[in-house]
């Protein structure tokens, strides 16, 4: 038997528990509506993030009075109908949100994507035939104008256990095993880099989570061994964690590829460090601009650049003439293309290293120098 547990304790870390998958619906939604590729995942996610807010606030709710008596807990306001339905509805939308953030990879009208969206229309009988079955097999002694009953009232099939229940476990794991593997199989070949690929196939074998929480709910339930007085908090908590974690593993594809983009935009610019010359200038010396004056037709032409810098406010500055280069000769040593005649003219000239922009039918270079 278990000890006595802390009803604050629960509370407090069911809450941290629900804070961290809300907060991680936030980031999708975020990095989705920035990135302007919002989509019905999407949407199912943040239409998921407003029922686990609720169903966390229920939770204070719901045990604001340690272990109440009967009649305490049928005045609670939603004790089981509507929480059930909340835990319901966040796990079954989060397999959803998943199965359409798989399907939307592939192009639409190919057949593995008609395949996933029959996938998600399943996912979708599935709910709500728990929904359904839970209603049906437990409505026998239940108050339904307050949406209350209690589960001792539900219907037993072989082993004396609940039939609502015994589906809802099968259905679980039936979709998390359907979400691990399917992933695997259809984005193994993906060509990808390696890194990329091991993220993707990571984030969507994450649903692996989701089974073990619903392995925990179901030992929970179905366990014969005495869990002692506190077994609706632990029912209760497992419900929690397994909703908290199918929201998490959710929104896992997104924001782990959100993360590394981060660390490889860190990454690059951390190796793009500034230029040794650039440094020693510093900001004192203002940028120069050289001219490249061509005469438009001629044998021969003078190349003459005229350097302005700060030092050009107090002295004169004085034009550099370089020797002039034969239009024959140079034409006939280089391609006759504008850019590539320009390019090597420059060159020519002992500025190589200098960028140049091309003005078009002109017979000006304007080349900025740091």
């Amino acid at each position: 038997m278990l000890p006595p547990q802390s009803y604050i304790a629960w509370k407090v870390c069911l809450t941290i528990l629900h804070a961290v998958a809300a907060s991680s619906t936030f980031l999708r939604l975020w990095v989705r509506f920035q990135t302007r590729k919002m989509w019905w995942d999407d949407y199912v996610a943040g239409f998921t993030l407003l029922l686990d807010i609720a169903y966390a606030i229920m939770l204070w709710f719901r045990f604001h009075v340690p272990n109440p008596t009967r009649e305490q807990e049928l005045d609670t306001i939603g004790i089981s109908w509507v929480h059930s339905l909340l835990y319901f509805t966040i796990v079954w939308s989060s397999r959803v949100s998943l199965s359409l953030a798989i399907a939307r990879i592939f192009n639409p009208g190919t057949r593995v994507r008609q395949w996933l969206l029959a996938l998600t229309g399943s996912f979708v009988a599935a709910y709500v035939t728990v929904c359904l079955l839970t209603g049906l097999t437990c409505a026998s002694g239940a108050d339904w104008p307050k949406f209350q009953f209690d589960y001792r009232w539900c219907k037993t099939g072989l082993g004396g256990y609940y039939i609502s229940g015994l589906v809802s476990i099968c259905f679980d794991f039936i979709a998390d095993i359907l979400l691990v593997v399917c992933p695997l199989i259809l984005l193994w070949r993906v060509n990808l880099p390696t890194i990329e690929r091991s993220l993707v196939l990571v984030a969507f074998s994450a649903s692996i989570f989701t089974a073990l929480a619903a392995v925990v709910f179901c030992i929970f339930w179905y366990g014969t061994f005495d869990v002692g007085p506190d077994r609706r908090i632990l029912m209760a908590g497992a419900a929690h964690i397994q909703a908290a974690v199918s929201l998490i593993v959710c929104n896992f594809l997104v924001n782990i590829m959100y993360v590394w983009r981060c660390c490889c935009r860190s990454r690059r610019a951390a190796n793009q460090q500034p230029s040794p010359s650039a440094e020693e200038e510093g900001s004192s010396t203002v940028p120069r601009i050289q001219t490249l004056e061509l005469p438009e037709r001629g044998p021969e032409f003078h190349c003459t650049f005229t350097p302005i810098s700060d030092h050009s406010f107090n002295t004169n500055s004085q034009a550099r003439t370089f020797t002039p280069i034969t239009t024959h000769d140079f034409l006939t040593t280089r391609p006759l293309t504008l850019t590539s005649t320009f390019e090597s003219l420059v060159r020519r000239v002992g500025i190589e290293n200098t960028p140049f922009r091309i003005r078009k039918h002109s017979i000006e270079c304007i080349r900025s120098v740091p």
